[in-house]
């Protein structure tokens, strides 16, 4: 089992043989076993694509596989997502699809594969001084600050989708927290302070 499917197998709890009649623990919280359906139908697209070949013959390579590594070198190249098109679209140039290589066409659909697995975040446009949020059914729809009136946009001439001046990226907590107790690997680590404290050694107190 590739590093891949143990890692979907850690955070979807759905069965290897893909038995839909097996019952699947759910998320901490939850009542049912049972997973929600769409949740399960994209993690079983997921497993499609850990499993699927770059091209005919290719057994190292899975489609998952290419989009983690390119998804990687973005983040350490600190890559824009325009250069990352470009480059999609050489490899579709260089790489022909009618030879069998199944390539992307662009960055976005990378993305929305890895939003998936609930590790995505949420965009939340802010008041330039990082004041105030435009957020919620009475704030979200303001095109000025509340105090200086000072505009929500770069450009309030521009045609079209305006953008905003500042922009918070949210990263919702308690799905990350659930992943890490799902996970093989980490869970034993998320109890070490109550379970490998050594006798007359200092340590923090949890709080």
């Amino acid at each position: 089992m590739s590093d891949m499917i143990a890692l979907l197998n850690d955070l979807s709890y759905i069965p290897l043989n893909n038995d839909e009649n097996e019952t699947t623990q759910g998320d901490i919280g939850e009542a049912s076993n049972e997973p929600a359906q769409a949740k399960h139908n994209e993690f079983k697209e997921l497993y499609a694509s850990a499993n699927e070949e770059r091209y005919p013959g290719c057994d190292n390579v899975t489609r998952l596989d290419f989009m983690e590594k390119f998804t990687y070198l973005k983040v350490k190249g600190k890559l824009i997502d325009s250069i990352l098109n470009e480059m999609l679209e050489f490899f579709q140039h260089v790489f022909l699809t009618m030879k069998g290589y199944k390539l992307l066409p662009l960055y976005y659909a990378i993305k929305k594969t890895f939003k998936t697995n609930g590790l995505g975040y949420e965009s939340i446009h802010t008041y330039v001084n990082d004041c105030f949020l435009y957020r919620g059914d009475n704030n979200k729809d303001m095109h000025f600050g509340p105090v200086c009136k000072t505009s929500r946009w770069k450009d309030s001439n521009t045609p079209g989708k305006k953008v905003a001046k500042n922009v918070l990226h949210y990263f919702v907590i308690i799905p990350r927290l659930q992943y890490l107790y799902k996970s093989s690997y980490i869970a034993k680590e998320m109890a070490w302070h109550a379970t490998l404290q050594i006798s007359h050694i200092y340590t923090h107190e949890s709080t």
